[in-house]
């Protein structure tokens, strides 16, 4: 492409070109297809973005989710290469393998990812292709263990309870009418001599 093209002309002229093909590709291959010089590769990636978003809401490019890396806390977002996110054709239907999974293509129509403030979400800088690192692992710390003296209170205490629930157990089955309303009792008694 010639250097005299307007770096955004020359962006969007590479990015057609990636769309054509099958495969997957992020704006650094549209920098890459469109012969951006040092100078001009901030300009470019951002024109990059814009052409990739762009065609992404108008239907031509389709992308890879949601992924749920560690470092995201439980929210989502498009599956990335070196912090780029990936794109393919409309065409393409078979979902994306990573050694993290293997991950659906989002349409612009079930993007359930896309948030109206647009802009990078935090922790974006990251390589899907890649496996993520393992979450540290961490012990709990063993409780303190108790003193004697407070498991010899404890046991004494559950001593006096279970005396208490016995002796109560013991008062029921010598008269187990003890607690129940005198009317009710002779309610009771009423009944079982007109049954019998």
């Amino acid at each position: 492409m010639s250097a005299q093209m307007s770096v955004y002309r020359r962006v969007a002229a590479a990015a057609r070109s990636l769309f054509a093909r099958e495969g997957i590709f992020t704006e650094a291959d549209v920098l890459d297809a469109a012969d951006i010089r040092e100078e001009e590769v901030r300009e470019g990636r951002k024109h990059a973005q814009q052409v990739l978003a762009a065609a992404f809401r108008a239907r031509d490019l389709n992308r890879f989710g949601p992924v749920f890396p560690p470092e995201l806390g439980g929210h989502g977002d498009y599956v990335r290469l070196n912090g780029n996110i990936l794109y393919t054709p409309t065409s393409r239907v078979s979902p994306l393998a990573t050694p993290n999974g293997d991950f659906s293509i989002i349409t612009y129509a079930s993007d359930p990812i896309s948030t109206p403030r647009g802009g990078r979400p935090k922790n974006s800088n990251r390589d899907d292709m890649t496996e993520w690192p393992k979450p540290p692992v961490t012990v709990a710390a063993d409780p303190p263990s108790p003193d004697e003296k407070s498991l010899q209170d404890e046991l004494a205490r559950l001593r006096r309870e279970n005396a208490a629930l016995r002796d109560e157990n013991t008062r029921l089955r010598q008269n187990p009418a003890a607690d129940l309303p005198p009317d009710l009792v002779a309610a009771l008694k009423q009944h079982v001599k007109a049954a019998a």
